[in-house]
């Protein structure tokens, strides 16, 4: 009898256990300064003094990257930043997203494209991502011919 039937697989990235690793070694960067000083007590602060600085540094890194990377571009009318977007529909499988600004408009994304679902179904490009994570003006689709269509 297996006690844990439901079990599944984590997955996790490159980039996520880097991160991972730097934490728990500023950690003990910390607790061995510290440690020096104030002995077993002093390791034990020093953990947690230097997680917590990496948290900090880590956090602050993210909150610029993403004022400077938006996730997703502002909307259209440019009333919406790309916060304000709520989630409509997900698609894992074909890694496609489709969501809705404050301002009623409904958008669709897979990366790096994200386009405007106009009314009738069909949608127009609006923007694209670049290799660095920003977004631009969708030129190349716009010059192309023909309009997909949202099913």
């Amino acid at each position: 009898m297996r006690i844990f039937s439901q079990r599944k697989e984590v997955n996790i990235n490159i980039f996520a256990l880097m991160i991972f690793l730097l934490f728990i070694g500023s950690g003990f960067v910390g607790a061995e300064l510290l440690s020096r000083y104030h002995g077993c007590l002093g390791w034990i602060a020093g953990f947690i003094f230097g997680c917590s600085v990496f948290a900090l540094v880590y956090s602050l890194i993210m909150h610029y990257w993403r004022k400077w990377c938006p996730i997703h571009p502002p909307c259209k009318k440019g009333k919406c930043t790309g916060d304000d977007y709520e989630l409509v529909e997900r698609n894992r499988e074909e890694g496609t997203v489709v969501f809705c600004c404050k301002c009623g408009t409904k958008y669709f994304q897979k990366l790096p494209y994200f386009k405007e679902i106009l009314p009738d179904g069909s949608m127009i490009p609006y923007m694209k991502e670049n290799k660095w994570g920003r977004w631009k003006p969708d030129e190349d689709s716009k010059n192309s011919k023909g309009q997909n269509k949202i099913s």
